[in-house]
């Protein structure tokens, strides 16, 4: 069985803009993300659910695939519940923001995730 790309998993609208892409890049480029870790799921959660629509950008390692959805949170918030975990150490590499990127969560494959202002 084949197995499909996370970015293809992605619920929402593609979105291709490559200017809103470098302004989410930015934002987490300079930021030491120890510094800005979220202690638990209820924390993401709580931020999520006040974004209405969000961005969400796929963060590949190898600064090749270049994909952002524009998504409902409630949609989003389903998506994360099952695709990540602090508990189990699962997670996925995205950014997700509100459609005026006045903060990011960047989420990662163990499971974490970080809130930056």
């Amino acid at each position: 069985m084949k197995h499909k790309k996370v970015y293809n998993l992605i619920p929402g609208e593609r979105v291709d803009n490559i200017h809103i892409v470098e302004t989410i890049k930015c934002k987490i480029a300079n930021v030491e993300l120890n510094d800005c870790i979220m202690e638990n799921e209820q924390s993401y959660i709580s931020y999520i659910s006040e974004f209405h629509d969000c961005y969400v950008l796929y963060l590949d390692p190898m600064n090749i695939v270049i994909r952002l959805y524009k998504v409902d949170s409630d949609k989003l918030l389903s998506f994360l519940s099952s695709n990540i975990s602090f508990y189990y150490g699962r997670g996925l590499d995205i950014a997700v923001c509100p459609l005026n990127i006045d903060c990011v969560i960047v989420f990662n494959h163990d499971g974490q995730a970080f809130l930056i202002k």
